[in-house]
């Protein structure tokens, strides 16, 4: 059997090779932590259906530039992680997400989602495009490749810990609408 950091390379491929070693070591040590430290009988599982689903509303509320639901989708006291960023509690998820879906429209296509026990590893591809943009200037899309691990418990996302690579898709053709 294929261990999980084996599954996550074969899974993600060569195109984002550069980032899946780091992220392979960082999920190793969130799963030993969490390992180390199971949830309360109290937070039971959520099925890998139930944890793929909340990814994918994850994703069509950021592309609906709906911050509610997409905050609705943590436990009350969850936490979301970006470089540089740290927000935690649905308010304060929901007030940055909508301050940033006041100033950009956003696509996304989701790569792959590998799911292991309470834990999954997405990637996706990130377009953000200013809503306002002046007059006779180009609009300017901005593309990454993200990689994302996400801790869930009974009721939803616990932890959303986003690592962004917007260097290297620009190497690429463009994969943005």
């Amino acid at each position: 059997m294929r261990s999980f950091s084996s599954r996550l390379l074969i899974r993600f491929g060569v195109t984002v090779l550069s980032i899946v070693a780091l992220l392979s070591s960082i999920l190793l040590c969130n799963l030993a932590l969490v390992t180390a430290a199971p949830l309360a009988s109290s937070q039971s599982s959520l099925r890998p259906n139930e944890m793929r689903s909340l990814i994918e509303q994850a994703k069509d509320a950021w592309v609906a530039g709906n911050g509610a639901a997409f905050a609705q989708l943590f436990v009350e006291d969850g936490e979301l992680i970006v470089p540089g960023q740290r927000w935690q509690g649905r308010a304060v998820i929901q007030r940055e997400s909508d301050r940033f879906n006041q100033d950009f429209s956003v696509t996304i296509e989701i790569q792959s989602i590998l799911i292991e026990g309470n834990h999954a590893a997405v990637a996706w591809n990130w377009c953000e495009t200013p809503k306002k943009v002046s007059l006779g200037s180009s609009v300017p899309v901005r593309q990454a490749q993200d990689a994302i691990f996400v801790d869930f418990e009974a009721g939803g996302i616990r932890r959303w810990r986003e690592y962004i690579d917007n260097e290297t898709p620009q190497h690429w053709p463009h994969f943005c609408p």
